[in-house]
């Protein structure tokens, strides 16, 4: 018996909404794992039968994934949290993490569509921020991470998670990974310019709001000090249309933090034994070096 396969055409599909979606993926996580597993394969064994070696890759790999989802999420509650604290009136953001069930990826999403129009630019502000925070943080314990993220449509899906928010479904997550594995190139986050463009054409309207000003002020506090040149870093070498984010007051407020992040960079590209990473390494590098050199001559001028 042939199963009818048009049942989804009577579903209805109620609450379609519009989401911000963000993908990370630590890199390495995947070789890491296979060497621990190395002389191993289709052979169960016990833990202390491993060599001391794999032993101490298997706990650095864990390592790196609690402290790669342990930074981010508190990087978002901070975000919340200080968020709330300059302005204790505006309504909850809610933004629930989704790790990949066995895997060292996570995504990130928001519903963009609530009552108050000015919700949508006070999530992305607090997104901006918290995922510029928790980058820099990930480069600071030595994790290298990918990521991309889009605005997309979707629904929620509340009966399979009991996340706060329920389960985000769409294009967005495709969409989000496809640019984390195809344009994003090296260890950094890029964003589309469809959500740049929204975010800054939007919180001009709050410029000269009697009632909402602090909309724009958020905004334009989250374009100062976690963005480059006033907005965002153009993305040039993979994809017109993307952008890379970037916390550029770390150069100035951080210094010890970027002096690690340069010698965490410089290590992987030292230790490495593929030409091919290393290279992602050197754009990372390079990326930041060209960054501060622009700061500071920006810094000079004025």
């Amino acid at each position: 018996m042939t199963e009818d396969n048009t049942g989804y055409k009577d579903l209805e599909l109620d609450g379609i909404k519009r989401y911000v979606v963000f993908y990370f993926d630590i890199l390495g996580q995947s070789d890491l794992l296979l060497k621990c597993q190395k002389n191993y394969q289709n052979v169960y064994v016990e833990f202390n039968e491993f060599s001391e070696d794999q032993k101490d890759l298997f706990k650095k790999s864990v390592h790196e994934v609690v402290a790669f989802r342990s930074i981010l999420q508190s990087s978002i509650n901070y975000a919340i949290k200080n968020t709330k604290a300059r302005h204790s009136h505006i309504p909850d953001i809610i933004i629930p993490i989704r790790n990949i069930v066995g895997s060292d990826c996570m995504f990130v999403t928001a519903e963009l569509n609530q009552t108050e129009k000015s919700h949508e630019i006070l999530t992305l502000s607090v997104l901006f921020t918290a995922i510029a925070s928790a980058y820099l943080g990930w480069l600071d314990a030595g994790i290298f991470a990918r990521g991309g993220g889009c605005i997309s449509y979707g629904i929620t899906l509340p009966d399979l998670s009991n996340m706060p928010g329920g389960d985000y479904y769409g294009p967005g997550l495709a969409c989000s990974v496809k640019m984390e594995n195809e344009k994003a190139c090296f260890p950094r986050i890029i964003i589309d310019a469809n959500m740049v463009n929204v975010f800054k054409t939007n919180m001009l309207k709050y410029k000269n709001s009697n009632n909402e000003r602090f909309v724009y002020d958020l905004a334009k506090f989250t374009i100062d000090n976690y963005t480059f040149d006033n907005y965002f870093i153009k993305d040039e070498d993979a994809q017109n249309g993307h952008y890379t984010l970037f916390p550029h007051m770390a150069f100035q407020f951080h210094p010890l933090i970027m002096t690690n992040i340069y010698k965490n960079i410089n290590s992987c590209i030292e230790n490495s034994n593929n030409d091919r990473v290393a290279e992602k390494y050197k754009k990372l590098l390079s990326m930041l070096q060209q960054l501060e050199a622009k700061l500071s001559k920006n810094c000079t001028r004025g």
